[in-house]
């Protein structure tokens, strides 16, 4: 495998030209960071190049041993380093408090390097199939099947293309070491569940991974091109007033006015309200009859008044 090439190619993807923007990487050490540092470090240099590695203290020993290993590795590829040693750990999700707590310490370290800065996370593969298999069996809809952006604001994925087993071929064929997280084996992580899960898919069939993946991508497409329309059907509906014009609603298939009244609430909303299409027929009913009426769904309040509907805050 071409490592600089798929790198390079993935970041010109996502509209990164490399050298020409400050970039921090996520950097703990395993196998699939060290591949990214090390082939982003080839391709540009230390120039404005940082590793970022976050010690959250819950390994004991091992996490300490980590820290080593990185600030060890970026000594000899000459690029510089940013620890952040983390509080002690709450209670509930600790993958949830280590996600933010890292994306929250690249923001700010973003910001200090200057608007274009970019965060490169060496999300793989593997790890968009696991997520698009957790996803599914979370949260029903084609969204959960789509994955991982390449990008996402300042956040970019140079590696989603590449498996995970590949990058450590390329690891071990640089003569060069990585860590290994045992917590990669505990099952009491979802991520590590779904992960088994996909292994089992392959034994049943080699492609099982690049089946699903396909499909994704197939589907991210096809999403694109459906929230256009469903974008502009939005808007064509929505009333000077700001309410949503049920009538127009109701001329509509089910499925695509599902999406359309699904998009008029989230418009409205700081957080995703996937099951605002399921009330589709309910609110139409309600328009019909004249009614005055709230509709109460998972993350919103909906008024349905004279054939219109609103999103109460």
């Amino acid at each position: 495998m071409d490592m600089d090439k798929v790198t390079r190619e993935a970041l010109a993807r996502v509209g990164v030209e490399v050298g020409k923007v400050p970039a921090i990487v996520l950097f703990s050490g395993g196998g699939d960071s060290s591949a990214l540092l090390l082939s982003m470090a080839r391709l540009r240099g230390s120039a404005d190049l940082v590793a970022l590695h976050v010690n959250y203290g819950l390994r004991g020993c091992s996490s300490d041993a980590d820290e080593d290993f990185c600030r060890d590795f970026c000594a000899l590829i000459d690029v510089p380093i940013k620890v952040v040693s983390a509080p002690e750990a709450p209670g509930g999700n600790l993958q949830d408090w280590a996600r933010n707590l890292r994306y929250a310490a690249a923001e700010e370290l973003a910001d200090s390097m200057g608007a274009g800065a970019v965060i490169a996370v060496a999300h793989t593969a593997d790890d968009q199939a696991e997520t698009i298999l957790y996803r599914l069996f979370a949260s029903p809809g084609r969204r959960a099947l789509q994955g991982m952006a390449e990008r996402r604001g300042r956040i970019v994925r140079p590696l989603l293309g590449v498996r995970r087993a590949e990058l450590r071929e390329w690891l071990s064929d640089q003569g060069e070491e990585w860590r290994e997280d045992e917590s990669n084996e505990d099952t009491s992580f979802a991520r590590v569940r779904a992960r088994k899960l996909l292994a089992d898919a392959e034994s049943l069939h080699p492609a099982a991974i690049a089946n699903l993946l396909q499909t994704a991508e197939d589907l991210r497409a096809e999403g694109a091109e459906l929230a256009a329309v469903v974008d502009g059907l939005t808007d064509g509906l929505t009333t000077e007033d700001g309410d949503l014009d049920l009538d127009g609603l109701a001329e509509l298939p089910p499925a695509l006015g599902g999406a359309v009244l699904r998009r008029y609430v989230e418009d409205r909303r700081p957080v995703p309200v996937p099951k605002a299409a399921r009330v589709l027929e309910e609110a139409l009913r309600l328009g019909r009859s004249g009614e005055a009426r709230e509709l109460q769904v998972e993350g919103a309040r909906i008024a349905i008044q004279r054939g219109r509907a609103r999103v109460l805050h």
